[in-house]
């Protein structure tokens, strides 16, 4: 059983990223608006076809991806760098591919070493998929 992970090393590179690398072959190539001063982060994107785990339906792997990734970038508004330590997903209707999607996070609180994140992905004003989560804020 893997021991619970209790710090994060810092770094600030993205190269390579799944979620957010522009030059990732295969990846989402999202890109976040961070507001500090509303402690939230803002994304559009549409997935391509081949991100669909049923015909037309995004899967619900890719759309975590998708929610987990605000909910770290909404953690730039408070913090230089964090990861995810816990996630939970909520799936309310399917996420199509091939549509315009919104994803949005923003910061629910900061505690010593963590970040309490929510998060939604939305289509045509309904949302689709939600998260709460919580960030392990990187050591010096």
């Amino acid at each position: 059983m893997a021991e619970p992970m209790d710090s994060i090393p810092r770094s600030s590179s993205a190269t390579g990223c799944f979620a957010c690398d522009r030059d990732h072959p295969s990846g989402l190539h999202l890109s976040f608006v961070v507001d500090v001063a509303a402690r939230t982060a803002r994304a559009q994107t549409v997935l391509d076809g081949c991100f669909a785990g049923a015909d037309g339906i995004a899967h619900g792997g890719i759309v975590a991806t998708l929610l987990d990734e605000a909910m770290v970038y909404a953690s730039r508004a408070v913090v230089p760098l964090a990861a995810t330590a816990k996630l939970s997903v909520r799936y309310r209707r399917p996420t199509p591919v091939r549509a315009p999607l919104v994803i949005m996070a923003e910061v629910l609180w900061v505690k010593h070493n963590a970040v309490r994140c929510r998060a939604y992905v939305r289509a045509d004003g309904r949302i689709l998929a939600q998260a709460e989560g919580t960030l392990l804020i990187a050591q010096e």
